[in-house]
């Protein structure tokens, strides 16, 4: 990818030769050179295994256009005061053209040394239709002027259908061409193939009780049904109630000094149960075969998935208390609660032994609970308002902690994988998805060699320079000892999930002009700095600046070791280590904004209702201690087995943008 490419490619080698053609790397294929020659194919060579980003740039096209109709109609019906039926129908349609052609010169379209089938194209076209189809009777009543009443009962069905299909083509015979249509020699296996749905079917009643504005109380529950899941599990049930009291009402409260103080003040709490499918596959509950071709197109059909029967819904079981006030004439409004989500039945990738003979040594099965809780703190206050000038802010913060409670049987232990090792895992007793490394002492004063701990505790010297494999695991004493081995000697290390994150806001507006500052920050967690691992890695690239606080003489104190060609291990390529884990903390300017709205009047002399210009940056600037690009990364993604991961990756991006709303 183009950070793995800026990260490791020589800074001081053009993407161009001194006549202007590209320096790239060969491919020695005598049949190919002398038509290729023209532009450097075989000449020119840099020699650092990596492929000139700026031809692939040039000559690669890769492009996806979605065209998408949506619709919605619904009409409600009246029957007498209070009472009434909405029925709604949605439709989301789209197709989708994913068109990706790599040239036949250099990087990802070369296919191999021995053939000419050079050069590669593959369009996959894609049509998604969503419907959704809902009905809700609604019924409003008072009774005695003091009791208020809401009854809702609905029913929800909603069907998600993808239809997708693609080709792929080989072989390009002359370099004019840069997509499928083009003049190619072979027409490969067809790409992206792809038929698949599923159905979600809901009934659900809720109602809603208020007396004289002081107490509430609200009852849900709902019946959920998903395709997916086996005959005896596709529907769940999920209730849940919350009750509200504004005590602020009574009058033993205003006639107090409580009253004087506290506008409002409210207490709330309630509990219920949510079930979701986010984990499960379409067809996750049933064994599947496959087809496919074998030698020269002999058509073949194999397992190539477990299904689970018994696979059902996960479930989210909520609790939360708190109150929520005003003071100073409700210039200040407070909300705080305390919050407990217990998370069970969630469905996994369960591994299984190599024996059984399982498509991936994976079956997906309801096989892990956690729970999540901690407290919740929002303020929203205008701290100054004036006719010309005001200042508005939020604030808000929220504590977290995150614990796993249970595995399948037979499973102590799932780890986590990212692109290029294994640096998590999820364990009872710890955090979902924590940093699983092996730990290290610094450099050895002495010798240089990175200084590893195992699993008891002793050091173990590694010498990369020992032209015996066997040899370059030392113990202090000079005695050979046993390799570090990930399994057998890492240990939890540190966690990916932040322990405290929230928000801070501002907002000014003075006359026309306004002003927004829009902050967030998140404490307690740490990233695997993956990235510097390769950035200090003694094979053929290019290394981080700081390779140049390394071990060079005996008595030098530092956190590098000495420089050993060819050497991942000593900095963590081979074998993650915690030299590369850090804090992540930071405070993050989500965004700064200023725009100025024209008054009322000079928007009417040119016709408009309204008018703003403004400018606005995303992301332009983060407070923290992480030495890599950002620590709001995860080379996994939203991962809950391996998250927090920072590996051949690029920071957010940061942008600006100006612009003008107008109102006709």
């Amino acid at each position: 990818g183009s950070a793995r490419l800026a990260f490791v490619t020589a800074p001081n080698v053009s993407p161009y030769t001194a006549d202007g053609r590209y320096n790239i790397i060969g491919i020695d294929n005598a049949a190919l050179r002398n038509s290729f020659n023209q532009i450097g194919r075989n000449s020119n060579l840099t020699n650092s295994g990596f492929v000139n980003p700026v031809m692939v740039r040039d000559l690669n096209v890769i492009s996806s256009q979605i065209d998408q109709i949506t619709a919605n109609i619904n009409a409600e019906i009246k029957f007498f005061k209070g009472l009434y039926l909405r029925s709604q129908y949605g439709v989301n349609y789209q197709i989708g053209e994913d068109k990706t052609f790599y040239n036949a010169l250099h990087g990802d379209g070369i296919q191999t040394v021995a053939t000419t089938d050079d050069g590669l194209a593959f369009n996959v076209v894609g049509k998604y239709n969503i419907t959704n189809f809902q009905n809700t009777l609604n019924y409003d009543f008072k009774l005695a002027g003091k009791h208020d009443f809401n009854l809702l009962a609905g029913h929800e069905e909603q069907s998600v259908k993808t239809d997708r299909w693609g080709g792929s083509r080989s072989g390009l015979s002359d370099n004019f061409f840069n997509e499928f249509q083009g003049n190619f020699t072979i027409n490969n296996a067809p790409v992206g193939n792809l038929i698949t749905e599923n159905y979600i079917l809901s009934y659900f009643g809720r109602l809603n009780y208020n007396f004289s504005n002081k107490y509430y109380l609200s009852a849900n529950i709902r019946r959920d049904g998903y395709s997916a899941f086996g005959p005896g599990n596709k529907y769940g049930t999920f209730a849940g109630a919350s009750v509200g009291y504004t005590i602020s009402e009574e009058d033993f409260w205003k006639n107090s000094g409580l009253g004087k103080v506290f506008n409002n003040f409210k207490l709330r709490g309630s509990y219920g149960e949510v079930g979701s499918v986010s984990s499960i596959g379409n067809f996750s509950s049933l064994s599947q075969f496959a087809s496919g071709q074998y030698g020269l197109g002999n058509p073949t059909l194999f397992f190539s998935q477990a299904g689970n029967k018994d696979l059902k819904w996960e479930t989210s079981e909520k609790f939360d208390i708190g109150a929520s006030f005003a003071i100073l004439k409700n210039r200040i409004n407070v909300e705080i609660g305390y919050y407990k989500t217990n998370l069970s039945d969630l469905i996994i990738d369960v591994p299984t032994p190599p024996s059984l003979g399982i498509p991936g040594n994976t079956i997906a099965a309801n096989a892990a609970s956690m729970y999540n809780k901690g407290i919740e703190l929002n303020i929203n206050a205008a701290v100054i308002q004036k006719k010309d000038f005001s200042w508005n802010v939020n604030f808000n913060f929220t504590t977290q902690q995150n614990e796993v409670t249970s595995l399948a049987p037979g499973v102590p232990e799932i780890v986590g994988v990212t692109q290029l090792e294994r640096t998590n895992i999820t364990k009872v007793g710890y955090q979902l998805g924590s940093f699983f490394l092996v730990k290290t002492n610094g450099v050895d004063a002495a010798t240089g060699r990175r200084v590893f701990v195992n699993a008891a505790g002793q050091e173990v010297l590694f010498d990369f320079s020992n032209p015996t494999p066997a040899q370059r695991w030392r113990f202090r004493d000079g005695t050979v000892a046993p390799a570090i081995d990930l399994s057998r000697d890492g240990y939890i290390a540190g966690n990916a999930l932040p322990k405290v994150f929230g928000g801070f806001n501002n907002t000014f507006t003075y006359k026309e002009f306004d002003f927004g500052i829009d902050t967030y920050y998140s404490l307690g967690n740490s990233v695997y700095f993956g990235s510097r691992s390769g950035l200090l890695d003694q094979r053929f690239w290019n290394n981080t600046t700081e390779v140049l606080t390394r071990w060079q003489k005996p008595g030098d104190i530092t956190q590098i070791p000495r420089v050993v060609f060819n050497d991942n291990i000593s900095n963590g390529s081979a074998i993650p280590n915690d030299a590369n884990l850090f804090n992540a903390d930071f405070i993050k300017f989500r965004s700064i904004s200023l725009g100025f709205t024209f008054p009322k009047s000079t928007a009417e002399r040119i016709k408009l209702s309204s008018a703003r210009f403004y400018v606005q940056a995303f992301n332009p600037f983060t407070i923290t201690n992480y030495p890599g690009a950002d620590p709001e990364i995860s080379v996994n993604g939203a991962s809950g087995l391996a998250p927090g991961v920072d590996r051949n990756t690029i920071g957010q991006a940061r942008t600006i943008n100006v612009g003008f709303n107008v109102t006709f």
